[in-house]
């Protein structure tokens, strides 16, 4: 089977999808396929996927991928974005020198700040997911540590330059990430991104490669208000990125639309481990928050 798929989503649900095949076969001229779709209620993400599923040999291309949006069709969300601006992020690429946030053990380069659901950051520590189904029924989550990712070091936990950031909670359950707060002009809409990467095992394994199977999540929330707490109610939230999404020994883009409300908005970008792994190490690289100009 050749041909497309068109994901209209609001969040992380999916609020229409429809899938094109395409039929004509055999030649190698070049044949235009469409894929229309229309949503029922509103939406901020499209998600287009295009390929091929059980073929076994033969060639096929695609090119000039083109978006078209009906506004009679558009369920309200259909708008394309305007022109974006530059990077709003400092340091988007972690390049910056590590700097101790509060403890020690906690090294986050300048510019970004941590946050987990443990204290200090919380003011008391947070049970772990899934408790009494795979976990411990007292099974809390733990601050974890931040440092620095070389490519002196492992060259392939780097997504480009020198560094990334890393943070890991060893033998241990948590949710963590970064964050850093930009000023946004009310009623423009922005796209926030980063390229991510997890290692996640159980044991150390040739090569520091991970396991197979559920683990690690990865999502973007958004203050709009430019609040610095990552766990308070009403934050907008991405899709979930998990382990099935490819960000297991190799870096991967997540992003995530959204549109301000104020003069401030926090991007917090944060990787959820369900199991108290050994080696539960999260990396992040290359960050971005462009919005319209």
């Amino acid at each position: 089977q050749l041909g497309m798929q068109i994901k209209l989503k609001q969040g992380s649900q999916t609020i229409e999808s429809q899938t094109c095949e395409v039929l004509e076969r055999g030649s190698f001229d070049w044949l235009e396929a469409e894929c229309p779709v229309t949503a029922d209620g509103d939406y901020d993400q499209i998600e287009v996927l295009i390929g091929a599923i059980s073929v076994d040999e033969g060639l096929w291309g695609v090119d000039a991928v083109l978006l078209f949006f009906d506004d009679e069709g558009s369920g309200g969300g259909g708008t394309p974005i305007g022109p974006l601006g530059s990077n709003l992020f400092d340091n988007p690429s972690f390049e910056d020198p590590a700097r101790p946030v509060v403890l020690g053990e906690i090294n986050v380069s300048q510019e970004w700040q941590p946050f987990y659901c443990d204290e200090p950051y919380t003011p008391e520590k947070c049970p772990a997911e899934r408790q009494g189904e795979g976990n411990p029924e007292d099974l809390m989550m733990r601050r974890p540590e931040y440092k620095m990712a070389t490519t002196e070091v492992d060259a392939s936990r780097v997504n480009s330059g020198d560094q990334a950031q890393q943070w890991f909670c060893f033998f241990g359950a948590c949710r963590a990430g970064v964050y850093q707060t930009i000023n946004t002009t009310a009623g423009k809409r922005c796209i926030a991104s980063a390229q991510v990467q997890t290692w996640s095992a159980n044991s150390f394994i040739d090569g520091a490669v991970s396991e197979p199977g559920e683990n690690s999540e990865w999502r973007i929330l958004v203050d709009t208000s430019g609040g610095s707490y990552a766990f308070a109610s009403g934050l907008l939230s991405s899709e979930v990125y998990d382990h099935s999404s490819g960000h297991y020994d190799a870096y991967l883009e997540i992003s995530f639309e959204f549109t301000a409300t104020g003069s401030r908005a926090t991007i917090f970008f944060e990787n959820l481990r369900l199991w108290p792994f050994q080696f539960n190490d999260s990396y992040i690289d290359d960050a971005s928050v462009r919005c319209e100009q």
